[in-house]
């Protein structure tokens, strides 16, 4: 989420204001692809740093729950680490590893594909800005969802 807020936002809007301004077409006439010079990096960055923060967070929350239960002892870390590995086994890690795939994915290509909605009026910004975050969190509200139904249905 805070890479949408952070990230996904500044690139639907940075999308959109090349759109209107010709940009995207100036690069089209001089034989250059958009695609790949201008949002193809911006995705692989975006999806890239949903991964690293889902790292991050889980590291983080292992250490501290290891920390809440055993202190800074390291006797616990045999008990803790076989508990760890019961409750995450590897369908479990296979479906939080495809869940924070599609995010990524959504996050990385629909305020791209928002922004080139944009219109060369002044005031199609906001509105392919805003409809592309709707549909972002449309897009992440869904995924989880269907996580949750595979999980438990």
């Amino acid at each position: 989420m805070f890479v949408a807020l952070r990230s996904g936002a500044a690139i639907n809007t940075e999308v959109a204001l090349m759109q209107m301004s010709g940009e995207l077409d100036d690069m089209r006439a001089k034989g250059m692809d958009p695609l790949e010079r201008e949002f193809l990096p911006r995705m692989l960055a975006t999806a890239i740093s949903v991964a690293a923060l889902t790292v991050l967070g889980c590291g983080l929350v292992l250490v501290t729950a290891y920390l809440a239960m055993y202190g800074f002892s390291p006797w616990g870390f045999d008990e803790y680490s076989r508990t760890i590995a019961r409750v995450f086994d590897p369908p479990a890690l296979a479906g939080f590893a495809l869940k924070c795939l599609a995010f990524g994915l959504a996050v990385a290509v629909i305020p791209v594909a928002a922004g080139t909605e944009a219109t060369r009026q002044m005031r199609s910004a906001p509105v392919a800005v805003m409809g592309g975050m709707v549909r972002l969190f449309f897009a992440l509200g869904l995924i989880e969802v269907l996580a949750l139904a595979v999980k438990y249905v």
